[in-house]
């Protein structure tokens, strides 16, 4: 067995060495201040905490606040470790997060080489793929729907292999998309619905498209035994009535409605503004109708794209994760356009995709927050921690948190062992600590928050600034 050459594979491969630093920079820069952490990702923090300290094997994962949606487990122990060894900092599930972020982009990338080759072509795309907008998010923020980008750059690199156990393993990313969040089907049924049409050259057709689905059986296996078990998840009672919020009674103005927000939703991962997507698109489709019937990574790419937005059509989309699923067929779409494509509409279409992905790309890492403000969480579940008066309760007074209550500092202080009064009693508690980004007291004094009122008239015995936000803290004390 010969030496592995380390130098001589460091100068082979030294720009896309170069890209990974870069693509590592991105994900890890600003973490503290760019992160969301708010009761979602707090509440799954004291879920990990407990499944930890219970060394719990279980299904149940995320349940909505009105405890009408439930998902499965599996993002939990994906960011497990990383709370782990952080001792269950905020930033331990994130950690996690950037781990899965460089090892779908490291595929990736071999992906790219695999097909085009080493050259600028390749080291830009690759950057591309490293810092486009949803992927740097999901590679940045631990929630639930979020791996859901992972999966799906796995299955679409698996497609470029012909090693049976590849695509088996293909299958299952792509069924564990459906772990995250159960709009994910709306990918999934376009693309392996449209595989005939990827592998429709290929001598081995139905050899790969039977590894790939029988990858995909084995991953849904687990889910569909727990719920013929136990009816946890598809509930019907449960599971529709959370649903009446999204899917909605069929009509052909609404469907178009939705569909159109949809794409626009979509479009916004990508663009900053509608003028590069008008821009982008008038490029691209310039070029599209000359390559589209002769490239089947394209056609498979746009029909399955294509396909999932008629899905999408039946339901009220409001957040961009929901359509996460859909992020891989645009890049696959993307890569295969790159491919092939030697026109100067084709070129001009891919440079402003680059340019915006890096311009959002450096506002979002950039950005600070209430929702990324690290340091005052961990700050004020310290000094809450320290805390002797046994009446004691929190609340988020004339501050951007929405959720007055303060349940993500009520979350971090439960996993350190100390909790607050319920929110039913203010009325009884002594003390109030007030988390704010107000220097006013009279404003906070006067906040018409029902949190508050037993604490209008009450003493302010301490202030702290715990963060440049600007976020302070106050002590209020009854007399």
């Amino acid at each position: 067995m010969g030496k592995i050459n380390i130098f001589g594979f460091v100068k082979k491969y030294q720009f896309f060495i170069a890209i990974g630093i870069i693509v590592f920079i991105f994900y890890t820069f600003n973490l503290n201040r760019s992160t969301r952490f708010i009761w979602d990702e707090s509440r799954a923090l004291v879920d990990m905490h407990r499944i930890w300290e219970q060394k719990l094997i279980t299904f149940v994962g995320p349940i909505s606040e009105d405890n009408l949606e439930m998902f499965p487990s599996l993002s939990y122990y994906m960011y497990l470790p990383g709370a782990i060894l952080t001792k269950f900092d905020p930033l331990g599930p994130v950690y996690m997060a950037v781990l899965f972020g460089m090892f779908a982009w490291i595929i990736f990338t071999i992906v790219i080489v695999k097909k085009i080759g080493i050259g600028l072509k390749s080291f830009l795309f690759s950057l591309f793929v490293g810092i486009l907008n949803p992927v740097l998010i999901a590679s940045r923020w631990a929630w639930n729907p979020n791996p859901v980008i992972f999966w799906m750059m796995l299955f679409i690199s698996s497609l470029f292999f012909e090693t049976p156990i590849v695509l088996f393993l293909g299958g299952v990313s792509l069924g564990a998309t459906l772990y995250h969040h159960y709009l994910a089907a709306f990918g999934v049924i376009p693309a392996l619905i449209f595989l005939p049409v990827f592998y429709k050259n290929n001598k081995h057709i139905f050899r790969n498209i039977g590894f790939t689905i029988s990858g995909f059986i084995f991953s849904i296996i687990p889910f569909a035994l727990f719920e013929i078990k136990n009816h946890y998840f598809l509930n019907s009672a449960s599971f529709l009535a959370s649903n009446q919020k999204s899917f909605t009674t069929f009509s052909i103005i609404g469907y178009w409605e939705r569909l159109w927000n949809s794409i626009v939703i979509f479009a916004a991962m990508f663009f900053p503004n509608n003028l590069f997507f008008t821009i982008f698109c008038i490029a691209m489709f310039t070029g599209l109708f000359l390559i589209f019937k002769r490239d089947n990574t394209i056609r498979y790419a746009f029909l399955s794209l294509v396909f999932s937005f008629l899905l999408f059509g039946f339901v009220r989309v409001t957040y961009s994760h929901y359509q996460y699923i859909q992020v891989g067929f645009a890049l696959l779409f993307v890569f295969g356009y790159l491919m092939v494509t030697k026109s100067m509409f084709g070129k001009f279409a891919i440079s402003l995709l680059l340019v915006s992905a890096l311009f959002m790309g450096i506002r979002q890492i950039n950005q600070f927050t209430w929702q990324g403000d690290i340091d005052a969480v961990r700050k004020i579940s310290s000094i809450i921690s320290l805390e002797t008066e046994s009446k004691v309760n929190i609340a988020a007074i004339s501050s951007a948190d929405p959720n007055t209550t303060g349940q993500k500092y009520r979350d971090m202080l439960l996993i350190g062992g100390k909790t607050l009064d319920a929110y039913n009693k203010y009325p009884e508690d002594k003390v109030l600590y007030v988390v704010s980004n107000s220097l006013d007291q009279a404003e906070i004094r006067t906040d018409p928050a029902w949190e508050m009122q037993p604490f209008r008239g009450a003493i302010i015995t301490h202030t702290w600034k715990v963060s440049n936000y600007p976020t302070y803290l106050y002590r209020f004390e009854k007399i």
